[in-house]
Formats: C-alpha cells, structure tokens, sequence
C-alpha cells in the first residue's frame, strides 16, 4: 500500500469497506427472511412482500460481496440496491406506525403481543439495513469516482506517451 497514491489507498480501503458493508445487508436481509417464515404458516401477502425486500437485499448484497474488485456488475447491484432501499424504508416505516395493520394481514402462528415485538425488531433490522444500504450507494459512487480518475489519469499518460512515440515517427 506504500506505492499507491491518496486516491489509490482511498479506493483500496473503500473496496474493503464495501465488501464489509455489503456482508452485513446480506445477512441483514436473510433474517428478515427468517423473521419472516417463522412468524407465518404460510406467507400471506405481507409476508411475500417481506420475502421479496429481503430477498433483493440479499442479492444485491451478495452481488457487491463477489463483485466488489470488478467493475462491469455495479449496474446490477444498483438497480438492487435501489428496489432494497425503497422496500426496506417502506417496510420499516409500515410496520412501525401501522403495526395492527400488518399483523391482521398476517397468518401468525404465535400470539398477537410477542408477534408485535418480533415485528417491531424487524422494522429495527430493517432500517439499519436500510442504513447501511444507504452508506454502500454513498461508497459506491466514490469508489467508482477514484476509479475513474484513476482510470482517466491513465489513459491520459498512456495517450501522451504514445502520442511523443507518433511524433517521432512523423517528419
């Protein structure tokens, strides 16, 4: 790390932090899965909205864990990643202010005060879920912004240096 430029550590230590960040939503959306199947029977349509939020957290999580050296798959972890953040401050907001509201909607198999605290948990993993999506987009777009300094510096060098060889060549 001594040879790298400040942009060079900056993108190194970003792409570490991603891959971090990226492990925590997946897991993050596997218990909200979880959650989920062990409070319903069988899902109702609360419940398979639940499994869809959590299920594009996990991929758009596992996308950026097995993705974040390469550049050319941040276009699919973004359109994920946008559909879970949308889903998941959705999620978390209903089941906070409207809790009796879900709960009735829902095939629960256990009784009506425990599964008000379970779902009021996963509002709360939700949210920092929600929260950490947030800080991955946030680093996402700078990793891809000193990349693509990095890249431009580049070619930029390599443009010029070939251009001195061309000039020589010419008369």
């Amino acid at each position: 790390m001594a040879g790298r430029s400040l942009k060079g550590q900056l993108a190194f230590v970003s792409t570490g932090l991603l891959s971090i960040l990226n492990l925590l939503a997946t897991i993050g959306g596997i218990a909200g899965i979880v959650i989920i199947c062990a409070l319903e029977h069988a899902p109702s349509s609360i419940g398979w909205l639940l499994i869809v939020v959590g299920g594009f957290t996990v991929a758009s999580g596992l996308i950026g864990i097995f993705t974040s050296n390469r550049r050319g798959c941040f276009t699919w972890q973004a359109v994920l990643l946008m559909f879970a953040l949308v889903g998941l401050i959705s999620a978390s907001l209903v089941i906070f202010f409207k809790p009796t509201l879900v709960l009735q909607r829902m095939n629960l198999k256990i009784s009506e005060s425990s599964a008000r605290k379970i779902m009021k948990f996963q509002a709360a993993i939700f949210f920092i879920v929600f929260c950490i999506d947030v800080s991955v987009l946030s680093l996402f777009y700078e990793w891809l912004q000193c990349n693509h300094t990095l890249f431009c510096i580049h070619l930029f060098l390599l443009i010029s240096h070939n251009s001195k060889h061309v000039q020589t060549l010419l008369p």
